[in-house]
């Protein structure tokens, strides 16, 4: 028994390292950074491979005088004349050479978090599970960041300088609850169906602003955006969504409803003005249902752009059969079409 039990200590070993590599990654796929309204910035710094010692300047980051902050809190601080002992950190490839100051954030109870700094520098917020800037990064933003599920546990938020930036800030601490999207946003949904491939031009301009943010967004998207379009996407089958823009900075938001029961299901803006954006959603529901497909315009409220939309699906509902007739009895309970 006792040779038994020594074989199973690799074991047990290696399945507690892979536990805790799977935490910490999937850790990270609960936070964004938010960027600033040009969007996300270019570094100097090609982006780094952290694993390798050799290509590391990670320092040791000194979290003993950590500000404690709760949810709901501004507090202001300042970087000005403190030292700078992190100059780079695991989740992001942004020169962080200013100085730091590390606050610390204790939940509790699972919340959607939103931190945010307001300065005249440029200043970034880099959010930790733990006081390691390469193993503990979780996400880095030019203006804060966001979490995309509620999250709770134990972080530090670090307030660093871009490029030996220093500066006074607010920094703020918040509890978001999901934007209900007007009602009027969505149109009926018998007017505007579409279930199969499809492609087709259009534009932002000439329309209006309803969504600003949503709790799925990563960016603020306050220009004006298109008018909904309407799909049904079967029971475990994927939609696809491509979007080309001529010259604006475009992003794609996939939402359930409009109205008190509006919530978000994705959100896509991985790309500078003029780039494609790409958004690809699985349908987790036993049951098929429609979802509404709107593209938005990063920048100003008066931003907008013309854009080529492909729209693909992995288990196309058809005109008909039970997959269609689930799909009507999804639009009865929503008020919708008999």
């Amino acid at each position: 028994m006792r040779a038994a039990a020594v074989m199973c200590q690799p074991v047990i070993a290696l399945i507690l390292f892979l536990a805790l590599g799977y935490t910490q990654e999937s850790a990270a796929q609960d936070f964004q950074g938010i960027d600033g309204p040009l969007g996300p910035r270019s570094s100097a710094i090609s982006p780094r491979d952290f694993q390798d010692p050799a290509n590391s300047q990670l320092r040791a980051l000194d979290c003993s005088g950590a500000i404690p902050v709760m949810l709901g809190s501004e507090v202001s601080g300042s970087t000005v004349g403190l030292p700078a002992q992190q100059d780079e950190y695991g989740c992001g490839d942004e020169p962080e050479t200013g100085p730091e100051l590390v606050y610390s954030l204790e939940l509790t109870e699972p919340a959607w978090l939103e931190i945010t700094i307001e300065s005249s520098a440029d200043l970034d917020v880099i959010l930790l599970n733990e006081c390691n800037p390469d193993l503990g990064c979780l996400a880095l933003g030019d203006v804060g960041v966001r979490s995309v599920r509620p999250v709770s546990g134990s972080y530090y938020i670090v307030v660093d300088g871009y490029a030996g930036a220093e500066d006074e800030f607010t920094l703020r601490v918040t509890e978001l609850s999901e934007v209900e999207i007007p009602e009027h946003f969505c149109p009926p949904l018998f007017l505007k169906r579409e279930y199969r491939e499809t492609e087709w031009n259009s534009t932002t301009c000439g329309l209006t602003s309803d969504i600003d943010a949503l709790l799925c967004s990563y960016s603020l998207t306050a220009g004006r955006e298109s008018e909904p379009s309407i799909f049904g996407v079967e029971a475990g089958g994927t939609i696809r969504v491509t979007v080309t823009p001529t010259d604006a900075d475009l992003a794609i938001y996939l939402i359930n409803s409009c109205g008190v029961s509006s919530q978000c299901l994705a959100f896509a803006d991985q790309g500078f003005a003029g780039e494609v954006e790409a958004l690809e959603w699985v349908n987790p529901d036993l049951f098929a249902r429609p979802v509404y497909l709107v593209v938005d315009t990063v920048g100003a409220s008066d931003a907008c752009g013309d854009f080529h939309i492909l729209v693909q699906f992995d288990g196309i509902v058809p005109n008909g059969g039970s997959s269609w007739s689930a799909l009507k009895s999804w639009f009865g309970s929503q008020g919708g079409e008999q």
